[in-house]
């Protein structure tokens, strides 16, 4: 489970610093920082992790 999440973060927070941070720059860090992780944060449950866990089944149910 541990590769497969890196397998969803990594994406995701790549694209989040490399388009959305610079858009950000104007807020304080931590606001930043939480917008970012939210962002990700949803991402990762309701789209990415679903759509990982069920094209990796055969992989994670061995």
């Amino acid at each position: 489970m541990a590769v497969v999440t890196w397998m969803g973060i990594f994406p995701l927070a790549s694209l989040a610093v490399a388009f959305l941070f610079p858009l950000l720059t104007a807020l304080p860090f931590i606001v930043r920082m939480m917008v970012l992780t939210i962002l990700i944060v949803f991402a990762m449950y309701w789209i990415v992790m679903p759509r990982l866990l069920r094209w990796l089944a055969w992989w994670l149910k061995r």
